[in-house]
C-alpha cells in the first residue's frame, strides 16, 4: 500500500486547524484575565524576566519538577554524546562517501537526525542554566529549525534547493527571534510557544503533531517492496524497499516523536502545573535517546552497505 504524503498532508490541514484552535482558546480561558497578565518572574542568574509567573503556593515549581529538568538535560546530554561517538566511529571506519544513492540520502537524513539531538541538547541544557526566556529562545528556536528540516525532509519528492533552504532558515529564525523580542510578556511566550506550530499551519502541517504521522508513513513506504526500487531524491528515507532493512527504525522515530509531542501538549496546557512539568521534562528521558538509538542502527546498517 502506498501513500501520498501531499494529499494526507492538505487532508489533515483542516483537522490540524480546528485541533489548534481549540486549544487557542483553552489557553486563552486558562491565562484571563488580559491585558493583565501575573507578575513575571525573573532568573536568579541573569536577573533577566523569564516566562514564568510570580510562583504562588498553588504554582510554586515543586523540587520534583526541577529535578526531572536536571535529569532531562543529562540523559539528552548523554543521547549527544552517543550520536557524535557514533559519527566519530563511522568516520574512522567508512574514509570515502557513500556511492549509492538510497544510503546517501539515508546518510543525510540520519545526520539531520544528529544534529536534532544536538541543538535539543543545547536548548534543554541553555533552559536549566538561563531559565526559559526570551534570552533563550535565541538557542531554543534551534529546536524548531531542525524539526522543520525533518519535515521538510519527510515530504520533499524532487531535488532539494540546499540554497532556497538556508534562506529559509534565516529568514524564519531572524523573524521569529525579533518577534519574540518585541512581544511582552505574557505574548512572547505564547507566541512562542505556538510560533513554529501557527507558521506551519499557513503549510497545512504543524511540527510536533505532523512527526509522528509522517515517520509512520515513511516507515510504512521504507517496509513496501516495490518492483522496481527508488533511487536517488525519491527515494525512501529510512531504508528502500531492500529487505535486509532493520524494520524497527521507523518505528523508534514515530515512537519518539510521539512522546515528545505528548511531553510538549501537556507543556502547553499544563499551566505550569507539577504534574505538566514533570511530564514534559519526562518526555526527553525517553524520546531522544530513542532517536540516538535510531542513529545507531541506521549506522550500522549503512556499514554494512557501503
Amino acid at each position: 500500500m502506498t501513500f501520498d504524503l501531499g494529499k494526507i498532508a492538505r487532508s489533515l490541514g483542516p483537522l490540524i486547524i480546528t485541533i489548534q484552535f481549540i486549544v487557542v482558546v483553552f489557553l486563552y480561558n486558562r491565562a484571563r484575565p488580559f491585558p493583565s497578565p501575573p507578575k513575571q518572574e525573573t532568573s536568579g542568574l541573569t536577573n533577566l524576566p523569564i516566562w514564568e509567573a510570580v510562583p504562588d503556593d498553588s504554582l510554586y515549581k515543586s523540587t520534583a519538577a526541577n529535578l526531572t529538568e536536571i535529569i532531562a538535560a543529562i540523559i539528552v546530554g548523554i543521547a549527544t554524546l552517543a550520536c557524535i561517538f557514533i559519527k566519530l566511529s563511522n568516520r574512522t571506519i567508512n574514509t570515502n562517501p557513500p556511492t549509492d544513492d538510497n544510503v546517501w540520502t539515508m546518510y543525510l537524513f540520519n545526520t539531520i537526525i544528529s544534529v536534532y539531538v544536538y541543538v535539543t541538547f543545547l536548548a534543554v541544557l541553555a533552559g536549566a542554566i538561563l531559565s526559559v526566556g526570551k534570552l533563550w529562545s535565541a538557542i531554543g528556536i534551534y529546536h524548531n529549525i531542525m524539526e522543520l528540516c525533518i519535515v521538510a525532509a519527510l515530504l520533499h519528492k524532487s531535488n532539494f534547493s540546499y540554497i532556497s533552504g538556508l534562506i529559509t532558515i534565516v529568514i524564519y529564525s531572524v523573524t521569529v527571534s525579533m518577534a519574540t523580542s518585541q512581544l511582552d510578556w505574557y505574548w512572547d511566550d505564547i507566541f512562542f510557544k505556538f510560533q513554529g506550530k501557527f507558521i506551519y499551519v499557513l503549510c497545512r502541517l504543524i511540527f510536533d503533531y505532523s512527526l509522528p504521522i509522517l515517520f509512520y508513513i515513511s516507515m510504512k513506504q521504507s517496509n513496501s517492496k516495490p518492483t522496481q526500487a527508488p533511487v536517488g531524491e525519491g527515494s525512501p528515507l529510512l531504508g528502500g524497499s531492500s529487505g535486509d532493512d532493520i524494520p524497527y527504525k521507523g518505528t523508534l522515530l514515530t515512537v519518539s516523536s510521539l512522546i515528545h509531542l505528548i511531553g510538549n501538549i501537556s507543556n502547553v496546557v499544563g499551566n505550569n502545573s507539577t504534574v505538566s512539568l514533570i511530564i514534559f521534562n519526562g518526555s526527553y528521558f525517553f524520546a531522544f535517546p530513542l532517536y540516538a538509538l535510531y542513529v545507531h542502527k541506521a549506522q550500522k546498517h549503512r556499514n554494512t552497505r557501503v
